[in-house]
């Protein structure tokens, strides 16, 4: 059965009914798919560091003091928008890796799971380096 379907295969390559795409496509489209899933998880990273410099502008803190003004500057100006955004690009990007090499073998779980701590730690890596910017501008500046 095996056999047959071989030379079945070769028999139409042979003939030119059926044309086999060369080495290079099939690199291109797994470089392309690696690389836009790269973009996306930085993107939702780089998304949610903002939002968390944007929360820390805000100062809800401060504004609580205020009642419910507070309260609704708070919620009318909280960064909603670019942490909805994250969890979306977040999932493409969990969506395009799945389709990379051999990752179609594991579950949506540990994808999941390896996507979440990716973008968290890129998060928390450009966070600790805006602060220490900030640190070491302070410094120069005295």
């Amino acid at each position: 059965m095996v056999k047959k379907l071989k030379t079945k295969i070769i028999n139409k390559i042979d003939s030119g009914e059926v044309k086999m795409k060369p080495r290079w496509h099939f690199w291109v489209r797994s470089a392309g798919i690696k690389a836009g899933a790269t973009i996306t998880i930085m993107t939702a990273a780089v998304l949610i560091a903002w939002a968390t410099y944007l929360v820390e502008l805000l100062k809800p803190k401060e504004l609580l003091e205020y009642g419910d003004l507070g309260q609704q500057i708070i919620l009318t100006d909280f960064p909603y928008l670019a942490g909805l955004a994250s969890v979306f690009l977040a999932l493409i990007g969990g969506a395009l890796y799945s389709r990379v090499g051999e990752n179609y073998k594991k579950t949506a779980r540990i994808i999941g799971l390896t996507i979440a701590v990716a973008v968290i730690a890129v998060a928390v890596g450009l966070i600790v380096v805006r602060r220490w910017r900030e640190l070491e501008i302070g410094l120069w500046l005295i």
